[in-house]
């Protein structure tokens, strides 16, 4: 175990971290891809394994989801604006409903999150087919 620590302490590079999490502010999603991702998550757990597979999971329960929608209408400082939210935003959506999360899931679930907003980022950065917006 503490060999796993000190080689992540090692590997870690905070400016890329930095550049990674700045990166989430210069990002945004409109209202329409908004609706699509949040539809697509209440899917997920539904799906056929083999489909599960192959597309990056958001660990937050339909409770959980159902919250960060009400943020993305009530929350004043990281809901939406103009009909748009930038993936930091979005990204304190997601950890601010996880936080009804067991205290033992809490960290899974919002390195998941992390993970998720950017597989976001470069899906858009590309253009490429992604199945939370198609």
């Amino acid at each position: 175990m503490a060999l796993h620590f000190s080689q992540l302490f090692e590997e870690y590079d905070p400016v890329e971290q930095i550049d990674r999490l700045s990166r989430l502010q210069e990002v945004s999603i409109n209202e329409k891809q908004f609706a699509q991702m949040i539809g697509r998550c209440r899917m997920y757990p539904h799906l056929p394994s083999g489909i599960k597979k192959t597309i990056p999971k958001l660990s937050l329960s339909d409770s959980q989801i159902s919250k960060v929608v009400n943020g993305y209408y009530k929350d004043n400082v990281f809901g939406r604006n103009n009909c748009e939210i930038d993936l930091w935003s979005l990204y304190i959506l997601f950890t601010s409903a996880n936080k009804s999360s067991y205290l033992d899931t809490v960290l899974d679930k919002n390195v998941n999150a992390a993970g998720f907003v950017s597989t976001l980022v470069k899906a858009l950065d590309s253009n490429s087919e992604f199945w939370y917006f198609n």
